[in-house]
């Protein structure tokens, strides 16, 4: 019987599930950015938030 070590084991478990969720929902995420991060003033307002 072999015996892998806690940490191993979480890893390829957590790898599962991600390859899991990743191949059961395809198309969730979109690439495109939404269009409020396209907008330079905006975003420089609120990286200026920050500081």
């Amino acid at each position: 019987m072999l015996m892998l070590k806690p940490q191993r084991s979480m890893r390829i478990d957590g790898e599962m599930k991600r390859k899991a969720l990743e191949s059961s929902h395809q198309g969730v995420v979109s690439e495109k950015l939404p269009e409020w991060q396209s907008n330079n003033e905006l975003m420089s307002w609120l990286k200026g938030l920050g500081k």
